[in-house]
């Protein structure tokens, strides 16, 4: 069951205050944790904002103009026969 992290930070907290001699490190292993996450549960009641990477730029963008050209034509291209409507289904 999924649970958010504010929620998370606040049992850790709650967890500490209601029992002092619960080591850190038990808090990590009952809420299967790092220890890393329980130390920053304990130092800020608010879980910090996760870091956005930029966008990424497309690999095929040197190649797009070349693929855009190649899509165009095969929509003027003629149309090929389908070979079920070539068969004869009359007998």
């Amino acid at each position: 069951m999924y649970r958010s992290r504010e929620w998370l930070f606040e049992r850790i907290r709650r967890d500490r205050r209601v029992d002092l001699t619960d080591s850190p490190r038990a808090s990590a292993h009952w809420y299967r944790l790092s220890r890393n996450t329980v130390a920053k549960a304990l130092r800020c009641p608010v879980p910090l904002q996760r870091h956005k990477p930029p966008p990424r730029k497309s690999v095929l963008e040197p190649v797009a103009g070349f693929t855009n050209a190649i899509l165009r034509e095969d929509l003027r291209a003629p149309t090929k026969p389908l070979k079920a409507a070539q068969t004869d289904r009359s007998s």
